[in-house]
Formats: structure tokens, C-alpha cells, sequence
């Protein structure tokens, strides 16, 4: 959910309920986010796509403000779904001023 400059994400995960309050990512964060995350390579008849999980912790750790719980005591995992949240949110946001919304 957008805050003004910032998202608060609840996450329901195997662990307690957490929350995140992230601020919003600067464009060249976002877009190193999303050049280092995934990796696509081409063969004669197949693609490989890769994901890399840790620009995800990386940025999660740029624009972190708080959380309900410590960062240490989550795994990776969640860091990695909060952070697809806000770029998810972002992208949202372009579409619409795209659209003219």
C-alpha cells in the first residue's frame, strides 16, 4: 500500500505476519535491481532465464525504514517479496501515467 513516498507491506509468510515500511526506490536502483535480478540467455531453440536473489536483499537493505521484525530473523525470501511488491507498485504507477490515469 503507497504512503506517499513510501509502500508499508504485509507479508503473511511462515514466520509471523511481518510488516515493512520502504521508502521509494531511486530509478537507478530500480533498474539495477532489475538488470542484476534476472538473467536471460539464448540458445539455438531454448531460452534460460536465471534469478538472482540477491540484488533483492541489497535493495531491500537501501530503502528499508522499518519492519516489525528484524531484518536477521527473516530469510531472504521475504526481503526478496517485499522488494517485488514496490517494484510491482512502481510499475503500476508508470501504466497509469502512461495511460493517462
Amino acid at each position: 500500500m503507497r504512503e506517499g513516498d513510501k509502500f508499508r507491506i504485509t507479508l503473511a509468510v511462515p514466520a509471523p505476519i511481518t510488516e515493512h515500511l520502504l521508502r521509494m526506490p531511486l530509478r537507478v536502483d530500480a533498474d539495477a535491481y532489475a538488470d542484476e535480478s534476472v538473467s536471460v540467455t539464448g540458445g539455438r531453440r531454448e531460452n534460460e532465464i536465471r534469478v538472482n536473489l540477491d540484488p533483492s536483499g541489497k535493495l531491500y537493505d537501501k530503502i528499508c525504514i522499518s519492519s516489525t521484525v528484524l531484518p536477521a530473523r527473516f530469510p531472504s525470501s521475504t526481503r526478496t517479496v517485499a522488494v517485488f511488491e514496490v517494484i510491482s507498485e512502481l510499475r503500476a504507477m508508470e501504466e497509469d501515467i502512461d495511460l493517462g490515469n
